[in-house]
């Protein structure tokens, strides 16, 4: 009789070994710490363990039963504890840690599939340690049969389910495959990606940003380039500790070919031996493809009713944004040092086309060079990314390389054909072919319009580049009618804002470029050069005659060294004082919050209230006028907060905002001129009053010092409180430019916030229900307003329920998390027993980090507390909290951990409550002030510094009114009518 094949059943209950009971608590207890503690849930992925961090916690010694045992050793006897008159298997913890024999992750698995006593007879086998996973069944099977353990059927089932999840793959150089090759492989393996975090959709393509950790980088990746080529994209996280950010594309199962393409242009100038070439190209990584779980949500429309979506990805480089959202997102440069730094990043484009057209790449079967020229093909502003503070070409579909000509031969390639606005003229011919050999000339064309481009952004501003694409378009349009009357037709290959018109380059292109040289500023010495080279040699009607790459590297070269040279003698560049140096910085701190610095110097006007018809002066029309400039956007200008940062370090003219006095320092050798503005009191109109406030003016006389010759930074500053209400804060973010690969921090947030956690923690008592969705908006607010402030990202947890949200910068996370914690009936908040959860997990953590972390705690309740049974408590609490702060940190630092309470409602003795946690800690004797509080309606700012912060701290806590409310110049009455 044929022997019958092995059919696996998918059994009940896993306990076929009766004689084991999993009733261990020890076991159970690892089972919570291991979904708690080391998997990871990515968001329509499969979870993946942690298994660096799972097997440093396995060696990890712990008290036993009086003994020091390692936390494997001591599963290892809760394994064996309950197997009722069985042998042991002579296995210890220090054989199966043990390096290149080491089988933690198989013992794990045992654990958690209720056969962990079986991991002497993996040890034993010689085939059963970590470097097999992940196993086939057959692999299993023998093990089990050769130790004739019953059941084996079920349990080799079981261990390859489990398995999935200890065996995520590592990234690497080159393409990722994602299942094991090897027969009776049943698993994908999956990817170990720590966080992913969606930016856009480009023509059905998904664009994220992902982080992963560093124990799952391979190491071809973590060696390339001399370990250089993914050193800038390193990050530390507190959760998941030192990881890698990475951008990735998703391509759906029907856009093969545009992945396909897109990869083959990112390998072909992958491994460049030139790294001048190399630091100017966004890198790539590595590709896989993958199968999402039939329950994984679709990522476009196109996924739907489709049980098992197939995608393919690229991982790559990751960049901030690209040339033309920095034309969006900033002003021009104005100083000569500016200048000379956005058009030496600029410059390096040039530098990356010159390596682009000639490459060398390392021949490893000769141990020689082979040498090819490439075509990036598809040179714009959007395929120039802005990484690390360096312009870089981004590969595009279009993208070929092939072995170098022959000498004196012009390298020519036959490419899909691309008609876009940037595209060189020869594109435009109108035979119908889908593909055009075409010379490397097209790149220089195509540069030649970017650089057009930068030189009206300079000039004229992102209004400017407005206004020449409508020339432009205006001309291409002039062209066509004109066509269309000679011939009946119009060429259908040219761009509607292209540069040519189908031969050569257009006439209103040099006649902008004549406009723009009349307009430039007197600092410029650079932008009139870029001009002439590209009218003479770049945006040339015939390939062969445009200027070569590596020409055109030299004659940049040439333009940059002259305009640093005159820089350089400081006669011939103009002084910037200290004030208007304050100035300037201080705009553009206010317009990197996404606001208009017009609505931050005055009080908003109420768009609800009509305005009454006024005579004299001040008009409706004004006051319209008025009312639209608060809207106009500020923006920053590109590279000046970090020149003037520079300046302010080392003149030490500027110290840093948490530095200066609260009140006018005298000590100067120059007169002081003290401005002083009598704010009249505020009447709660929100249509600006038409007083004017007092300005008085005093001379003060210092001390005489004639060592100390006056200097312009004699003129003291106040530290002001900088205000602003919800509803401008909402106004705000509402209005604020979203940059699709980096959420930039609030720069003036930032001055105060280093190395500092913030945390959030929600009272989601049933008193808070009426107040739930104000309280859900506000943290929205705070955490988009954070963002980028906790580098390790935010955390937010609540006081009745397990839902939490950590190490998180996406506002969203936080919104859905609100949605879910939503208050039940009758759930009475205990705010004690919260914070000592709280304060528990800090001082745990800080065992094993001296000093420990500077951390801002958020409490958004009402303050009522009725689970709290004697509220006094409370104090006593933050009381001995403090006191311990105090003894770890040696006194040095007052506000290493600071408590900010934000309170819904207007219940009379909550209110006092809070007041007093907030004054009357600080009257103890050697107490320190970490507790702040302030009204859900009223300073967003405060909220945020107030608790470590002094002079936020001191400032007044009440609501805020609209009308109230100012960009924080205090003693300034900020009406419309003074700023007129």
């Amino acid at each position: 009789m044929q022997p019958q094949p092995r059919v696996l059943q998918r059994a009940g209950p896993l306990m076929t070994d009766r004689s084991y009971r999993d009733d261990n608590d020890d076991i159970g207890a690892f089972r919570h710490k291991l979904d708690k503690d080391f998997t990871v849930r990515p968001v329509g992925r499969q979870p993946f363990v942690l298994t660096e961090k799972l097997r440093s916690w396995l060696r990890e010694p712990v008290e036993h039963n009086g003994r020091r045992i390692t936390n494997a050793e001591k599963l290892l006897q809760a394994a064996h504890s309950k197997r009722q008159g069985r042998p042991v298997i002579p296995v210890t913890a220090a054989h199966i840690t043990m390096g290149d024999k080491c089988c933690l992750l198989i013992f794990c698995i045992l654990l958690n599939i209720n056969h962990g006593h079986l991991i002497g007879h993996f040890w034993q086998s010689k085939q059963g340690f970590d470097f097999y996973l992940p196993m086939t069944t057959p692999h299993i099977l023998s093990i089990l049969d050769d130790n004739r353990i019953r059941g084996g059927d079920e349990i080799a089932r079981s261990f390859v389910e489990e398995q999935s999840r200890f065996c995520p793959v590592s990234f690497d150089l080159g393409e990722i495959v994602r299942s094991k090759q090897k027969p009776g492989s049943e698993m994908q393996r999956i990817m170990p990606i720590c966080e992913r975090e969606w930016i856009r959709t480009e023509d059905g393509v998904q664009l994220f940003r992902i982080l992963v950790q560093e124990d799952f980088i391979g190491h071809r990746l973590s060696k390339a380039q001399n370990g250089n080529l993914i050193a800038s994209s390193k990050i530390y996280h507190e959760k998941f500790g030192p990881c890698y950010a990475f951008a990735l594309k998703t391509y759906e199962g029907r856009d093969y070919e545009v992945f396909d393409q897109e990869r083959k242009a990112f390998q072909n100038f992958c491994g460049l031996v030139s790294t001048t070439t190399s630091k100017h190209l966004v890198q790539y990584i590595c590709h896989y493809e993958e199968e999402l779980p039939s329950d994984a949500s679709p990522t476009s429309p196109r996924f739907k009713d489709r049980t098992a979506p197939r995608t393919y990805n690229i991982v790559f480089e990751y960049s901030d944004m690209h040339l033309d959202e920095c034309f969006t997102e900033y002003v021009p440069p104005v100083l000569p040092r500016e200048l000379v730094d956005f058009w030496g990043k600029i410059f390096g484009l040039a530098e990356a086309l010159k390596g682009l057209h000639l490459f060398a790449k390392h021949d490893h079967s000769s141990g020689g060079f082979e040498y090819y020229n490439g075509w990036h093909a598809e040179i714009n502003p959007t395929h120039i990314a802005h990484v690390q503070f360096k312009f870089k070409f981004m590969p595009s579909r279009l993208s070929r390389s092939k072995p170098e000509a022959d000498s004196g031969v012009a390298p020519l390639t036959a490419i899909e054909k691309a008609i876009n606005t940037y595209s060189a003229p020869e594109w435009s011919e109108p035979r119908q072919t889908l593909n055009k050999v075409v010379h490397q000339g097209i790149d220089v064309w195509s540069l030649g319009c970017v650089f057009s481009v930068a030189a009206t952004w300079i000039v004229l501003g992102f209004q400017g580049i407005n206004q020449f694409e409508t020339l432009r378009s205006l001309a291409i349009e002039k062209i066509q009618k004109l066509r269309k009357l000679q011939s009946g037709k119009a060429n259908d290959n040219l761009c509607i804002d292209g540069f040519h018109n189908g031969i050569s380059v257009l006439p209103e292109i040099k006649e902008w470029h004549i406009f723009l040289r009349q307009s430039m500023r007197r600092t410029d010495e650079i932008t009139g050069q870029v001009l002439d080279l590209v009218d003479r040699y770049m945006l040339v009607s015939v390939p062969d005659d445009r200027i070569h790459a590596k020409d055109l590297v030299v004659a940049l070269d040439d333009i940059l060294s002259g305009a640093k040279k005159k820089m350089d003698n400081l006669d011939d560049v103009p002084v910037i004082s200290a004030s208007v140096a304050e100035a300037l910085l201080e705009y553009d701190t206010v317009a990197a919050n996404g606001t208009s610095c017009y609505q931050a110097k005055t009080r908003p006007l109420s768009l609800k209230v009509p305005y009454e018809k006024q005579r004299g002066l001040h008009s409706s029309v004004d006051l319209s006028r008025e009312e639209s400039r608060q809207f106009i956007p500020s923006m920053q200008t590109i590279g000046r907060s970090e020149y003037l940062q520079s300046l302010r370090i080392a003149e030490s003219e500027y110290p840093p905002l948490d530095s200066l006095p609260a009140t006018p320092v005298r000590q100067t050798s120059a007169p002081v001129i003290e401005y002083t503005r009598e704010e009249s009191p505020t009447s709660g109109e929100e249509v600006p009053s038409r007083e004017v406030s007092n300005l008085s003016i005093n001379f003060l006389t210092p001390p005489t010092s004639p060592d100390k010759p006056p200097t312009s930074s004699s003129i003291s500053l106040a530290l002001t409180v900088r205000k602003m209400t919800v509803e401008e804060a909402r106004l705000q973010l509402r209005k604020k430019v979203k940059v699709p690969f980096f959420n930039k921090p609030d720069v003036f947030l930032k001055q105060h916030f280093k190395e500092r956690d913030i945390k959030f923690l929600v009272d989601n008592g049933s008193t808070m229900t009426e107040h739930w969705d104000k309280a859900t908006e506000l943290i929205d607010i705070l955490a988009q307003l954070a963002v980028g402030l906790d580098k390790d990202g935010m955390d937010l947890v609540f006081t009745n329920s397990s839902e939490t949200v950590s190490n998180h910068n996406w506002h969203g996370w936080f919104k859905n998390a609100m949605r879910r914690a939503k208050p039940q009936d009758l759930v009475y908040t205990d705010i004690k027993a919260a914070l000592g959860n709280i304060f528990g997990e800090y001082q745990n953590s800080s065992r094993f980090r001296k000093p420990p972390k500077r951390t801002t705690l958020i409490i958004l309740t009402d303050g009522v507390w009725k689970g709290t049974e004697v509220k006094e408590d409370v104090e006593e609490k933050i009381q001995v909290f403090i006191k311990w702060l105090m003894g770890v940190s040696g006194g040095h630092e007052d506000r290493s951990f600071s408590i900010q309470f934000i309170q819904f409602g207007n219940d009379l003795e909550a209110t006092q409550r809070l007041k007093r946690l907030d004054d009357e800690l600080v009257k103890l004797k050697g107490i320190p002030d970490i507790v702040d509080t302030e009204p859900a309606d009223g300073n967003i700012y405060k909220m945020l510094l107030g608790s470590f912060v002094e002079h936020f701290d001191r400032s007044e806590s009440r609501p805020m009114s609209r009308a109230s409310s100012s960009s924080g110049l205090k003693g300034i009455q900020s009406t419309g009518d003074f700023w007129r």
